[in-house]
């Protein structure tokens, strides 16, 4: 019996160390995530797309910027939820004008729970689907600016509180539950259709602001201010 149980030790380790090794690595299936991620820390994704989330490079980025120059057909990012330093994180496109139809995609796997700031701005004219996942906890600013575009943002679950909200030229919003912010400041941006939107339900500690309102209707009735 004992040398039995000698037998099967080396293959409980070697199990054991192959399920660590799996949990170290995760595959990233956008080449436009893979590259940004090699620029941020220069070897992390291999050359088959397996990103190493024990690289000691994570623990030094605590700010970030995902900057698309072209309209991709859709963006999905995985590794960002691995970058277990990142603070501030911003997505951004600098292509106002793509002349493509259809809407593109836009889908966050997760965010790490340090993240405080998130910052995404889309100036492509086309319509624009937004899925974030489940939002750390505490958060300082959430802002999603779709100005010359149009589109829909879905939250998997806001933060238990979140400083400021900025939302601009949502055309439809969703989240569970109800969410708490210090502030919510909404905007139609510089589309040419009127604002047309319904708030779910959200707490305001201080107050709600309508910037360049231009408005078809907007349902506020699921808001409730503490001010």
């Amino acid at each position: 019996l004992p040398m039995r149980r000698l037998r099967i030790l080396p293959l409980v380790l070697s199990a054991l160390f192959t399920a660590a090794a799996a949990r170290a690595q995760v595959f990233i299936p956008d080449q436009l995530e893979r590259d940004w991620l090699n620029g941020l820390i220069p070897g992390i994704v291999d050359a088959g797309g397996v990103m190493d989330t024990l690289h000691p490079g994570i623990a030094q980025v605590d700010s970030a910027m995902f900057l698309f120059n072209s309209v991709p057909a859709s963006i999905d990012l995985v590794g960002i939820a691995y970058l277990s330093a990142l603070e501030r994180f911003n997505l951004h496109s600098s292509v106002p004008f793509d002349g493509l139809e259809g809407y593109l995609p836009i889908v966050v796997e997760g965010f790490p729970s340090s993240l405080r700031r998130l910052d995404i701005s889309v100036m492509a004219e086309r319509d624009v689907e937004i899925h974030l996942p489940v939002l750390p906890q505490q958060m300082d600013w959430i802002k999603v600016d779709l100005s010359f575009a149009s589109g829909w943002l879905d939250i998997a679950a806001l933060p238990e509180y979140v400083g400021r909200m900025e939302l601009t030229r949502i055309d439809s919003l969703s989240w569970p539950g109800t969410g708490h912010a210090g502030r919510l400041d909404l905007a139609d941006g510089y589309d040419s259709d009127p604002m047309d939107l319904t708030i779910p339900s959200l707490v305001i500690d201080t107050e709600a602001r309508l910037w360049r309102p231009y408005v078809n209707r907007l349902d506020m009735s699921a808001v409730a201010c503490n001010a």
